[in-house]
C-alpha cells in the first residue's frame, strides 16, 4: 500500500465522479473517440490537484505493492487499456513516471483521467514529472496545439502551473529510487531531491533538469555527453556506485524504450555488466529498470515543426509491439527519437501570446 497522503481539496466529488465516469465510459467506445471536458472541470481538476502534489513531497515515500508505469504521450486508448490490465484505482496502486502529453493525439484525456484519479485517490496513485510536462517541450510537440485547437491558450496555461508543481522522484520500500530520467552528478544525497522548490520550471542544467533528462549508457564510464543536447549519459559504474552509497537495490526510469522484459544488471564485482536479455542497442540501462514507453531520443529541437514532432505517433499500437510508444507496466521507456533541446532556446518562448 502506498503511504504518502493527501486530502481531496476543491472539487465537489459528485462532479470528480461524473468526470471519472465520462473518461473512462469511452473504453467501450471505438479507439480515439474524445471526451469533451468544460473549461471549468479541467481548470478544476488542475488547481485540486496541484494543491494535492504541493502537500505531499518531491520524493515521494511508498510502499509495496505498486504499479509502475512510463509515458503515455496522449495515447489514451493505451491508458485505458492500461487500467483494464492492471486494475482500474483503487484496486490497484499506481506511480506514473511522467510523460502524459505530446506525441498522441489525446493528451487532453490522458493528463484529465490521470489528475482526476490523483484528486480521488491522493494516497494510492502518484504522478511525477517527466521531460514533457513543461511549457518549453510541449509547446512544440503537440499539447499546445492540443489545447489551443480544443480550447484555448488559458488552458494550456493553467496544465502549465500545475505541471511547475509535480514531485520528480519516488522511493518504494527505501529500496527503488523512480525518475523520469536518470542520475545526476549533482545527486549526492536524498534530501536534495526533497529540497528542490516547487512550483518551478525546468531549467537547462542542474539536478531537476538531469533527473528529468539523462539516460543510461552501456558503453559510458562514468558521465558522459548526452545526444539529446541536455544533460548527460551516466554509465554502469555510476549506477553501482549509486547504488552502493544509499543502500538501494534498483533505480526504476522511463524516458527511453525498452524493447525486452528485463532490466540490465551491473556485474556483482562492477567490472562487467550482465544482461538478463540479450543485448540490443536500445537497451542501455545497466542495472535500471526502465519504465518508457515512446521513442529513443527525446531531443529539442527549435527548427522541428509541429507536424513532424507528431507525425511518428499517428497510429496507436498494442502494447506488445517495440513501436507502441505510449504505456504498458514494465519496460516502458519514453525517449523520442526526435525530441531535441536547444540550450539557445529560452522558456520564455514557451510564454506565448493568448
Amino acid at each position: 500500500m502506498a503511504t504518502t497522503q493527501g486530502q481531496q481539496t476543491a472539487i465537489d466529488s459528485a462532479v470528480l465522479d461524473d468526470i471519472i465516469r465520462r473518461l473512462t465510459e469511452v473504453r467501450l467506445a471505438r479507439p480515439g473517440k474524445q471526451v469533451q471536458l468544460s473549461e471549468a472541470e479541467i481548470k478544476e481538476l488542475c488547481t485540486t490537484a496541484r494543491d494535492i502534489f504541493l502537500q505531499q513531497p518531491n520524493l515521494l515515500e511508498l510502499e509495496a505493492p505498486i504499479k509502475i508505469c512510463g509515458d503515455i504521450h496522449g495515447q489514451y486508448s493505451d491508458l485505458l487499456r492500461l487500467f483494464e490490465y492492471g486494475g482500474f484505482p483503487p484496486s490497484a496502486n499506481y506511480l506514473f513516471l511522467g510523460d502524459y502529453v505530446d506525441r498522441g493525439k489525446q493528451s487532453l484525456e490522458t493528463i484529465c483521467l490521470l489528475l482526476a484519479y490523483k484528486i480521488k485517490y491522493p494516497g494510492n496513485f502518484f504522478l511525477l514529472r517527466g521531460n514533457h510536462e513543461c511549457a518549453s517541450i510541449n509547446r512544440i510537440y503537440g499539447f499546445y496545439d492540443e489545447c489551443k485547437r480544443r480550447f484555448n491558450v488559458r488552458v494550456w496555461k493553467v496544465f502549465t502551473d500545475c505541471f511547475n508543481c509535480l514531485p520528480v522522484a519516488a522511493l518504494i520500500d527505501d529500496k527503488i529510487l523512480c525518475m523520469h530520467g536518470g542520475l545526476s552528478p549533482d545527486l549526492d544525497h536524498l534530501d536534495e531531491i526533497r529540497s528542490l522548490p516547487r512550483p518551478t520550471m525546468i531549467p537547462d542544467t542542474g539536478l531537476l533538469c538531469d533527473l528529468l533528462w539523462s539516460d543510461p549508457g552501456k558503453d559510458v564510464k562514468g558521465w558522459g555527453m548526452n545526444d539529446r543536447g541536455v544533460s548527460y549519459t551516466f554509465g554502469p559504474d555510476k549506477v553501482s556506485e549509486f547504488l552502493t552509497k544509499h543502500d538501494l537495490d534498483l533505480v526504476c526510469r522511463a524516458h527511453q524504450v525498452s524493447i525486452f522484459d528485463h532490466p540490465v544488471h551491473p556485474d556483482p564485482e562492477g567490472d562487467n555488466e550482465q544482461e538478463s536479455t540479450p543485448e540490443t542497442p536500445e537497451d542501455d540501462s545497466a542495472s535500471v529498470h526502465d519504465q518508457d514507453g515512446a521513442e529513443s531520443g527525446d531531443q529539442y529541437d527549435a527548427d522541428q515543426g509541429q507536424e513532424e514532432a507528431v507525425g511518428d505517433n499517428e497510429h496507436e499500437s498494442t502494447p506488445e509491439t517495440p513501436e507502441d510508444d505510449s504505456a504498458s507496466v514494465h519496460d516502458q521507456d519514453g525517449a523520442e527519437s526526435g525530441d531535441q533541446y536547444d540550450g539557445d532556446q529560452g522558456q520564455e518562448e514557451a510564454v506565448v501570446e493568448e
